[in-house]
């Protein structure tokens, strides 16, 4: 008799490219191959990934299984997705964040476009543990919450942050290195062409910016 294992880890991810497909790779090489089913979706057209990726996992997550966590970013609207497959709410729930939708860069604040920030908002309330890039990243997202929610006109909001926090941890980005020289190639700062050039020259990129907010952006 055959006994079928099945997976007890459900990865997905919404926007499968660049340092989110680096992540998820990661993250997969260090797991039998039993113990995961992987979802994805290319990384093409990123707002619709964001808005859409909810109801299109609710689809293609398989009915039965032996789920015990789920791991997504935090593209995937993560309360839509469990509001329309309660099955995976008894779940542990891990989110991980390259970047947050309130703090953003935008060349005006009225290019921004809430709902990205609300549902990660509501995300972070489904979630069991939110992981974050770097303590900017963290810290930028808390301390923005209540501003963010202060512009919704004829509704009030409390506590939502004193609910988000305590569930709140940094997980620096993995990287594996392989065998590098140790050659410094340039130390300072260039610009242009210039610029390029010794991003290209080099293997590794130390940078002193707070936060990368496109992600493993060297």
């Amino acid at each position: 008799m055959v006994v079928e294992h099945m997976a007890q880890i459900l990865i997905l991810e919404a926007f499968y490219g660049g340092s989110h497909k680096q992540l998820v790779d990661v993250l997969v090489k260090h797991l039998n191959e039993t113990e995961y089913d992987l979802l994805t979706i290319p990384a093409k057209k990123w707002h619709w990934c964001a808005r859409m990726s909810a109801l299109q996992f609710a689809g293609r997550i398989p009915i039965n299984h032996q789920y015990r966590t789920v791991f997504c970013s935090s593209v995937l609207n993560l309360a839509e997705l469990v509001g329309m497959r309660p099955d995976l709410s008894s779940c542990r729930k891990i989110v991980y964040f390259h970047e947050n939708q309130l703090c953003y860069p935008v060349r005006e604040i009225k290019q921004r476009d809430v709902q990205y920030g609300i549902n990660q908002i509501t995300t972070c309330l489904c979630a069991d543990t939110v992981l974050f890039n770097s303590r900017y990243n963290k810290e930028s997202f808390l301390d923005s919450i209540q501003t963010f929610l202060n512009v919704v006109p004829n509704m009030n909001f409390k506590g939502v942050r004193d609910k988000i926090a305590p569930k709140c941890e940094v997980l620096y980005f993995p990287i594996e290195f392989e065998m590098l020289s140790t050659r410094s190639v340039a130390n300072g700062s260039d610009e242009g062409v210039e610029y390029l050039r010794t991003l290209a020259a080099g293997d590794v990129v130390l940078s002193t910016a707070l936060h990368e907010f496109y992600g493993v952006a060297m």
